[in-house]
């Protein structure tokens, strides 16, 4: 029989199993969650600070709505001084980035049952759920929405790099591949007034974009085209392609397919630029990726790539002179002249 040590523990060795409990817990997720659905950020954002305030414009309890105020204190999401409740330094500082983590976290919600099947996925290979894009579901249009908003958000970001490293004032004719509402092509173009850009997507998406008023105020320089990208020929003559948020959904066949079509339809010179989450080559960084990556695998047994994995990719399919414009988020590569 195996016999146990009657050395009393110390606060040391006890600290590698509250660490992990921690790390397990999800407590703090849902302390999290609670104060976006409730309204906690925005109604702070907008100037209110005091329990009294907060509890009449959120109709909440003001003893319970303080528990939870103070919890978000603890990690720092929130400051309170005097009385007053503040955004603290983990907290989002505009209506547009709260407008996006709330579509985040409304997604997150109706995929949570399906991190329950983790270890099943992990054991069988295979997604425990149904992918987003072949469902009717309200997610459809959180989830265009979630993309639309993070584009707003970051299309600035991009367009000044692209304008300071990819010569984008010298673009005439871009195609924004999987471009769902356009948001990217809006972006760039408002940047350079030459610029025409042609947005690709399927269908269903793009009806569903004009169904929420997400296409009305496009730019008459940004075209629609309907299409499949893994079967339906993309047009020719493009000085840029524009891939945003697609590799991760797919195989790497399919990226193949993809890489090799997007190559042909590009000019001399051209330019392939891959908007994606993208691991580092030890495959357990940045730790988001690497998380992002295992949640694909839940809902579509699809995953992240590492950026060795996506350069080898683009080289066998004829392109050169890869180089990060953005580190592991936006890659460009050539075509030969």
């Amino acid at each position: 029989m195996k016999k146990y040590s009657d050395r009393r523990l110390s606060s040391r060795d006890l600290e590698p199993v509250q660490q992990f409990l921690n790390m397990a817990s999800y407590w703090m997720s849902f302390t999290i969650h609670s104060a976006v659905k409730i309204g906690i950020l925005r109604e702070i954002l907008r100037g209110k600070g005091k329990i009294a305030d907060l509890a009449t414009s959120l109709r909440c309890n003001p003893f319970s709505l303080k528990l939870l105020l103070d919890a978000l204190c603890s990690i720092e999401v929130l400051t309170h001084s005097h009385g007053y409740y503040g955004l603290g330094p983990k907290a989002p500082r505009s209506e547009e980035q709260l407008r996006y983590i709330d579509y985040c976290l409304q997604f997150d919600r109706y995929r949570l049952s399906a991190w329950e099947s983790l270890h099943e996925s992990v054991r069988k290979n295979k997604p425990a759920v149904r992918s987003i894009y072949k469902t009717k579901s309200r997610m459809r249009t959180i989830l265009l929405r979630r993309l639309h908003e993070e584009a707003s958000m970051k299309g600035h970001l991009i367009a000044a790099a692209l304008t300071r490293k990819c010569q984008l004032m010298n673009w005439r004719k871009m195609l924004d591949l999987g471009g769902g509402t356009g948001a990217y092509s809006s972006i760039l173009c408002s940047q350079n007034p030459r610029l025409e850009s042609t947005l690709f997507d399927l269908p269903q998406i793009l009806a569903l974009a004009r169904r929420e008023n997400l296409l009305q105020s496009l730019d008459r320089r940004i075209l629609i085209k309907e299409g499949d990208y893994l079967r339906d020929d993309y047009g020719d003559g493009y000085d840029a392609v524009f891939l945003s948020n697609v590799m991760h959904q797919e195989t790497p066949e399919s990226i193949r397919a993809i890489f090799s079509k997007c190559y042909s339809s590009l000019s001399p010179s051209g330019m392939l630029l891959i908007h994606d989450r993208t691991l580092n080559d030890d495959g357990i960084s940045p730790s988001g990726v690497v998380f992002f990556s295992l949640y694909m695998l839940l809902t579509s047994g699809a995953r992240c790539y590492q950026r060795k994995e996506v350069t080898n990719l683009l080289h066998k399919a004829g392109f050169v002179r890869t180089r990060w414009v953005i580190k592991n988020s936006l890659l460009c590569a050539h075509k030969p002249a």
